[in-house]
């Protein structure tokens, strides 16, 4: 009998436990989201997530705040976020560097790009602009090519820091045209501008979101833009592919991830929500205002976008021999 009672005691509390656990994920969400973002509030990331934080709030019925905590290569706000309780309510905006790059240029991370995390869903992507000092000779992607080959290795080419998307981007133009340009790295995409802008750096694979004010103020010309289909905000700027340069895309992405573990219904439920968010007409117009081209996935999706990113760059990263020991 003390057998039967114990037995049947566990079995209820177990019982219990997954009916606590279910009624938790039907209640979801019940108190504030976390949305961390791994890097400095104002930059592209952020600015995105702070208005699919707006939208979700709206959508979810529960306040959905923006936690910037960046540094250490988005090594930060990701370990804080793989760490969590998976739970639903600590949630990762991040983007490529993190999952795809980050993989090809470190040999110890303090998470794991796939393990740690449960893909919710893309949320946009960052296209990128080949774009030059105003004062530069070449007027188009063939004329940059051409003169870089006459002139191996004396034209720089400006990025946001070693490893970069804007770097890594601009070794893929350099592989794939068998051109030599010269490496300038700064701290961040500001500076970067800043000098392409005065000439000093005349060369520049740039998101679209920091090319724009520069380009309509004709501080800087673009050449041409490195996605599969001519951005509708710029409709006579040929892609880089039209260009010449086959197949060449490159772009700054941006997801949403919850840590492992979280349950499937969460993570579904944040899926649709996302989808929900990105279907308001005035926010895909305003992501396109700010050059920001939004796009979802299902988790699967977005799992299997960083396998092929993770391979891309990799590659990418040992051809160009962008080395670790070069990081900050």
């Amino acid at each position: 009998m003390r057998r039967i009672s114990a037995s049947a005691v566990a079995f209820a509390l177990v019982a219990l436990g997954w009916s606590a656990a279910g009624h938790a994920q039907e209640d979801y969400p019940s108190q504030t989201i976390k949305l961390v973002v791994p890097y400095a509030a104002g930059g592209g990331t952020d600015t995105l997530a702070r208005l699919m934080a707006q939208e979700l709030s709206n959508n979810l019925r529960q306040t959905v705040i923006v936690d910037n905590r960046p540094g250490g290569s988005t090594f930060i706000g990701a370990e804080a976020v793989a760490r969590a309780k998976p739970d639903g309510y600590t949630l990762l905006a991040s983007a490529a560097s993190t999952f795809a790059i980050n993989p090809g240029l470190y040999k110890t991370m303090p998470y794991d790009p796939v393990g740690s995390f449960a893909p919710i869903s893309l949320v946009g992507r960052f296209p990128l602009l080949l774009v030059v000092s105003k004062d530069f000779p070449a007027r188009t992607v063939q004329e940059l090519i051409a003169l870089a080959k006459v002139k191996p290795g004396e034209i720089n080419f400006a990025s946001a820091g070693i490893g970069s998307t804007h770097h890594l981007a601009m070794e893929l133009f350099k592989q794939r045209t068998g051109t030599d340009m010269t490496h300038v790295p700064y701290r961040g995409a500001g500076p970067a501008v800043q000098d392409l802008i005065g000439g000093r750096v005349p060369v520049m694979l740039l998101d679209l979101a920091v090319a724009s004010a520069p380009l309509q103020s004709g501080l800087i010309r673009a050449l041409g833009i490195a996605t599969a289909k001519r951005f509708p905000e710029l409709p006579d700027l040929p892609t880089i592919s039209e260009a010449g340069v086959p197949d060449f895309e490159a772009a700054a992405w941006n997801g949403m991830f919850a840590p492992t573990g979280t349950p499937a219904a969460i993570v579904d439920k944040l899926n649709a929500a996302i989808a929900k968010a990105l279907e308001n007409p005035e926010l895909k117009q305003k992501l396109n205002t700010l050059g920001i081209l939004p796009e979802t996935t299902t988790p699967a999706e977005l799992a299997a976008l960083i396998k092929t990113d993770t391979a891309k760059w990799g590659e990418v990263i040992r051809k160009g021999n962008v080395a670790i020991s070069q990081q900050n």
